[in-house]
């Protein structure tokens, strides 16, 4: 021989067309046309004596993630804040960016979790964005402060009425007898 390998990558199967940048390279860039299961073959050549080897290679596009900022919250309008624990299931984990949004005081706007505080009672939209460098998703929970189903303080006006031993309320009716 006179000394000269020749390699050379091409596809056995799979399911889209592949290119190489360069096959002839031991390392080269491959681009995939959709997704699925490749077989990938190296050749190498010396004119006296050939070899290869072939490789699985899964291909998978990036999608983007799937988030949920959690369910509805009713709460007092004593203690106007809660805390926002999202969930998120994406293909690039270790890329995701957070961000919280809408009407409140965010302790973290940018993490997964935060506490949210309000100033005032009312229906607040808040806002789970989550990026993976490609794609960017949202959900949004609702947060009703001063709607709770929880005991709050009542006003109450008591009407003491001097002239009789009857307790009564503001419209006339006798609560109970008052002891003389």
């Amino acid at each position: 021989p006179n000394g000269t390998l020749i390699t050379r990558w091409e596809k056995i199967s799979g399911p889209g067309i592949v290119a190489f940048r360069h096959p002839e390279l031991l390392s080269t860039e491959v681009l995939f046309s959709e997704t699925g299961v490749y077989v990938l073959r190296l050749t190498a050549d010396d004119s006296e004596l050939s070899s290869y080897d072939e490789v699985s290679v899964e291909f998978t596009q990036n999608q983007p993630p799937k988030v949920s900022a959690g369910v509805d919250q009713n709460i007092s309008r004593w203690n106007p804040s809660t805390m926002l624990n999202g969930n998120v299931s994406d293909d690039h984990l270790e890329s995701l960016r957070f961000e919280w949004s809408g009407d409140g005081s965010f302790t973290n706007p940018n993490s997964l979790s935060t506490e949210v505080r309000f100033s005032r009672e009312g229906k607040y939209i808040l806002t789970l964005t989550v990026n993976d460098g490609e794609f960017s998703a949202s959900d949004e929970v609702e947060i009703n402060v001063g709607c709770s189903s929880t005991a709050e303080p009542l006003d109450v006006m008591i009407v003491v009425d001097t002239s009789s031993s009857m307790l009564r309320n503001p419209d006339g009716a006798a609560w109970a007898a008052a002891d003389d």
